[in-house]
């Protein structure tokens, strides 16, 4: 480890109380869990002041809150100017929280770079486009990105859904057209807006039978958004499965086309850049497939002067109930 043992000994208080294994340090580690084994594992490596940490699932184990220290520790660390190496498959956690990504695929550097592309690459694989569903995609036409004023003096967005690299999914549901609404100005957001969606899918029915038969889920049009920060940080989501329904009822058999519209409360974020990701999946909230994502593909500015520790302001009040 590169401690003397005066150095462990001196630090062994440290360890044992990071662990959280109790009693059990006492114990030969041949019959410890794995997660106390990892536990051990990670706060013995913490505790001899590395320059390079190499962590490798070490995440996946233990309950949320330990998981929670971790993180906190490795943020710290990172932020000292130390090297990590995170080896994880939680894509989230991975893209909040590295400056590059190495995707290895079957032993092999598939991407190197960015997270959001790297991302993206492996959701591409985990989630190949089927012959069945793209050919009869139909592509957004029109010019694209526009804006426009609507009748109630708010903006709209026209948003550019053609195909890109920042896509993945197998190509039974698409996105025609969408549109964002209720911005102050072209890609302005504030704490008075209420943004509003509008989207026109559309599917193939051969397509969807097959998923539904393939991977055994009823079928149903699940629609999400994902709010990100410019950090990768996920802010909030909203699915229709959230709602008291579980999927839009539409029948996915006879019709190939809906149009959507989704309108939210406004939201209280602290100022900067937000990415919006559209997701598509079939199924309900406990047995889905997804099918298509269209990564980081609405860019807005929350433009306010209002402080907020965080991400995220919340309305509450305070009172005083008793003073003695």
């Amino acid at each position: 480890m590169g401690c003397s043992r005066a150095q462990i000994e001196e630090r062994i208080d440290e360890i044992i109380a990071f662990a959280e294994i109790g009693e059990f340090i006492d114990q030969p580690v041949k019959v410890y869990s794995s997660g106390m084994f990892v536990r051990l594992a990670f706060s013995v490596s913490v505790h001899v002041d590395p320059d390079i940490l190499i962590v490798d699932e070490a995440l996946a184990v233990g309950d949320v809150r330990f998981q929670k220290k971790c993180v906190d520790f490795m943020r710290r660390f990172k932020e000292s100017g130390k090297t990590i190496l995170f080896v994880s498959h939680d894509i989230f956690t991975v893209k909040s929280f590295c400056d590059r990504l190495i995707l290895i695929n079957n032993g092999l550097l598939e991407a190197i770079g960015d997270p959001d592309e790297v991302a993206n690459r492996y959701y591409q694989i985990m989630f190949p486009k089927s012959d069945n569903g793209t050919s009869k995609q139909i592509q957004a036409e029109g010019t694209l990105d526009l804006r426009h004023v609507g009748a109630d003096g708010r903006y709209w967005l026209d948003v550019d859904v053609r195909s890109g690299e920042k896509q993945w999914g197998d190509g039974a549901v698409w996105i025609r057209q969408l549109r964002v609404g209720g911005l102050r100005e072209p890609n302005l957001f504030n704490w008075e807006n209420e943004l509003e969606f509008e989207a026109i899918f559309q599917w193939d029915p051969e397509a969807i039978t097959r998923i539904c038969q393939e991977h055994d889920v009823p079928p149903k049009l699940l629609i999400g958004f994902r709010f990100e920060n410019s950090q990768g940080w996920v802010i909030t989501n909203f699915t229709n499965s959230m709602l008291d329904e579980d999927a839009i009822e539409v029948n996915l058999f006879s019709k190939t086309e809906c149009v959507i519209r989704c309108k939210i409360s406004p939201i209280k974020l602290a100022a900067g850049h937000y990415f919006i990701t559209p997701g598509i999946a079939i199924g309900t909230k406990d047995s889905l497939f997804p099918v298509k994502e269209y990564t980081n593909l609405i860019h807005l500015y929350c433009d306010t002067d209002k402080s907020v520790i965080g991400q995220m302001a919340l309305d509450y009040h305070m009172t005083v109930v008793e003073a003695v």
